[in-house]
């Protein structure tokens, strides 16, 4: 009678480790780190900017957009609601590596940064992942650009940059968005020598 109970008694045990092991693996699983991307590095060679010199240039956007939070939306469904990833993110804000890109052409492209010349002022209004479908997705960059002198205005003008994002997810929505702020940069900069 006792080595059946003993037996009987060993087998519950075993039951119950069981279940308790099978509980873990079933249970909350720990999930990667977040990835933080950047733009990467600048393009080797650089051609020279008809723009000669720059008083400073400003870069700036609404709070949502100014934190490391990489943003997408799913404009097959509900284009008005941002939506952040939870496990890509930038390095520092976007802004803030829109700035650093900027003065980096500037410079690597001839122009004197701090000298005499206009304030470069470029509002971010839009920087995120739009998924046309649950398979497509495209980076767009939208930025009011306004050049200055003193406190009078001296030209204005909205640009929109769009890139195809390679894969529908985090990564391949970063990439594009690098892309398209590398564009972006091109293009504003072109604009701005062309006064």
């Amino acid at each position: 009678m006792n080595r059946k109970l003993g037996r009987s008694m060993a087998i519950a045990i075993a039951i119950g480790m069981a279940i308790e092991l099978g509980g873990c693996a079933l249970g909350p699983q720990s999930r990667p780190a977040a990835a933080a991307w950047d733009f990467g590095p600048p393009a080797a060679q650089s051609p020279r900017l008809k723009l000669k010199s720059l008083g400073g240039v400003e870069v700036t956007s609404p709070r949502w957009i100014d934190s490391p939070s990489a943003w997408y939306r799913l404009g097959y469904a509900n284009a008005a609601q941002p939506q952040a990833y939870a496990q890509t993110r930038w390095v520092m804000p976007p802004p803030v590596l829109l700035d650093g890109r900027f003065r980096e052409r500037l410079v690597s492209g001839g122009a004197v940064l701090g000298g005499t010349g206009p304030l470069l002022r470029v509002e971010v209004d839009e920087f995120v992942q739009l998924f046309d479908s649950e398979k497509a997705s495209r980076a767009v960059v939208r930025a009011r650009v306004t050049l200055m002198s003193g406190r009078d205005i001296t030209r204005q003008r909205q640009f929109v940059i769009e890139e195809s994002a390679a894969t529908p997810d985090g990564p391949g929505g970063v990439a594009a968005l690098a892309r398209a702020s590398d564009r972006l940069v091109e293009v504003v900069l072109a604009w701005a020598g062309d006064s």
